[in-house]
């Protein structure tokens, strides 16, 4: 037998799991396992200079609605401190807070609970921004059909935005 460790529960502590797979099975584990972690400046940095654009800091939109999609528990992304200082070069350009929603796209996931957002954003964004976990079941806009007939069904929210 061979082992493969992974590691799971991303938000619970990081805890390897171990899979075991028949010595003949040829078994690949692909990825950098020891990808370094960007700095809060460098964060800040990429942010603060996107490819091909403006800096958000420059939208200069007054009017606008602004909805930022992120991905829900079942990735381990720590989208906390670039949401942040997403909101922030925003907020500089004279975005309102009321003008801005971060939805949760869980796609077909059973909507994130309280808990699970406090885990993912914390109690500073959630309390001072709209967050709106996304509803497979909720509400949502039908817009056609795909090319095999399946209903296309989006967030409202989204779609408005």
């Amino acid at each position: 037998m061979q082992t493969i460790s992974l590691i799971r529960e991303a938000w619970y502590k990081d805890q390897p799991y171990n899979i075991q797979f028949p010595a003949s099975w040829d078994v690949n584990v692909f990825g950098d396992q020891q990808i370094p972690e960007l700095s809060t400046e460098e964060i800040k940095a990429r942010i603060q200079t996107p490819i091909g654009g403006r800096p958000l800091s420059e939208v200069n939109r007054l009017d606008a609605r602004i909805t930022i999609i992120i991905d829900d528990l079942t990735r381990p992304t720590p989208v906390r401190l670039p949401l942040q200082m997403v909101i922030a070069e925003l907020e500089k350009s004279g975005v309102s807070r009321d003008s801005i929603t971060v939805v949760v796209g869980g796609g077909s996931h059973l909507p994130m609970t309280s808990d699970d957002l406090q885990i993912k954003l914390g109690g500073e964004l959630l309390a001072n921004y709209r967050v709106i976990p996304h509803d497979c079941k909720g509400d949502l806009v039908e817009l056609g059909r795909s090319s095999r007939g399946t209903p296309l069904a989006y967030n409202r929210r989204v779609v408005e935005s």
